[in-house]
């Protein structure tokens, strides 16, 4: 038979045909059809003979019932337009997910067949991968790693170049965030398609420079982009950046009234303007003292220097906003939109306080002493501390005889 298309044999009987093109005697797979791509091997076979499926590169799936016991990973790689396996609930050796192969245990991925096309899940009990599951598997564009990995040889993703998405537990990421383990010591070797990184378990520290500007990268549920915070999800309240990243994005806080704190590392050098809009909830801004480009005070934001006041978090501007004397200027949008009084700690001597919203914003200077005493008549608003609360200096009307 050079081109066998056709196998029909009867329905019961030693002697017998299976599903999928395939005809087995006596508990042993004799032949397969040609044009068959979808083989079904059924119940009973118990041997299948070295020339069966010889040449029968058209398969794409491959289905086994649920007393196979031989060797289906050497059977599947027969074929190389597989793309699918298929093995029936209860089988002794065996476990089938989304057409990949494992272990009974589920603890082991066996076989990826080669023509696998899209998003692979691994299971979660899966405890270790190697580069070796991969080779070839470029229709895979989407992974997911579950947090059960514990062990994964080098460059274990290397092969996977048509890879856009990825989702993995932080196995593969060593203490200075770099992903070497995932896709082998050369950062190169990280795909071009790559555009979307997920990491599943807590990161400290990361290297966003081996990602490129391209790649989106979420860690501790925040998304990252060429190192900038990009994207808060709804439902974080306490924001960590973490310490690698460069700088904050404006619109990153998708749900910024429920934001109650920030906590920004010594790595960020650039924060956009407005990020911080719409935080109503804000209380508490704290700045890595190592940051070469911020500081705060007070749970407020200022310039490194301490010169520039940023922001002052809305939930504290219910109360009196003292800012240090060494603050010359107050930026655009530091204290909201609505009129405040700001009590600045330096004399009026030492200069003036510019503040940017100066519709808005009031600069009081401190004063120990009455300054419109002696009937003096200085600029500007001067307040002093009465038992512990601020009180403005107001001009006495003048007594007249």
């Amino acid at each position: 038979c050079t081109a066998l298309s056709e196998i029909v044999t009867p329905d019961t009987g030693d002697f017998y045909g299976g599903k999928g093109g395939v005809l087995v005697a006596y508990g042993e797979v004799v032949a397969v059809s040609d044009t068959a791509t979808d083989i079904v091997i059924p119940e009973g076979v118990t041997a299948i003979a070295d020339y069966a499926f010889e040449g029968k590169d058209q398969v794409v799936t491959l289905s086994v019932a649920a007393d196979f016991t031989l060797d289906l990973v050497a059977l599947a790689e027969r074929f190389p337009l597989l793309e699918s396996i298929t093995v029936e609930s209860g089988n002794p050796n065996y476990l089938s997910d989304a057409g990949a192969l494992y272990n009974a245990a589920g603890t082991e991925l066996l076989l990826v067949p080669v023509k696998y096309s899209g998003a692979l899940v691994v299971l979660s009990g899966v405890t270790a991968l190697d580069s070796a599951l991969f080779e070839g598997r470029t229709g895979i564009n989407a992974l997911t790693v579950p947090a059960s990995v514990t062990a994964v040889s080098e460059g274990v993703l290397s092969p996977l170049t048509a890879l856009v998405s990825l989702t993995v537990p932080t196995v593969g990421v060593d203490a200075t965030g770099e992903f070497c383990t995932w896709f082998g010591v050369d950062a190169a070797a990280v795909p071009g398609t790559l555009t979307s990184v997920t990491v599943t378990g807590a990161v400290a520290e990361i290297d966003f420079a081996q990602f490129g500007t391209d790649i989106e990268v979420t860690l501790n549920g925040l998304t990252y982009k060429g190192g900038v915070l990009v994207s808060v999800p709804e439902g974080i309240a306490e924001v960590i950046v973490i310490s690698g990243s460069t700088g904050i994005a404006a619109g990153a806080f998708k749900a910024p009234a429920g934001v109650k704190s920030v906590d920004i590392p010594a790595s960020v050098t650039n924060i956009a303007d407005g990020a911080f809009a719409g935080m109503t909830a804000l209380t508490t801004i704290t700045v890595d003292a190592e940051n070469g480009a911020y500081s705060s005070v007070d749970d407020a934001l200022y310039d490194k220097a301490g010169t520039t006041l940023l922001l002052v978090p809305a939930a504290k501007l219910a109360d009196p906003v003292i800012i240090a004397d060494g603050v010359e200027r107050i930026a655009a949008g530091a204290l909201g939109s609505d009129a405040v009084i700001v009590y600045s700690r330096r004399s009026i001597d030492k200069g003036n306080v510019t503040a940017e919203d100066a519709t808005t914003v009031t600069v009081a200077y401190y004063s120990a002493d009455d300054p419109y005493a002696d009937g003096a008549d200085p600029e500007g608003v001067y307040w002093h501390e009465v038992e512990g609360k601020l009180e403005i200096w107001k001009k006495q009307p003048e007594v007249t005889e």
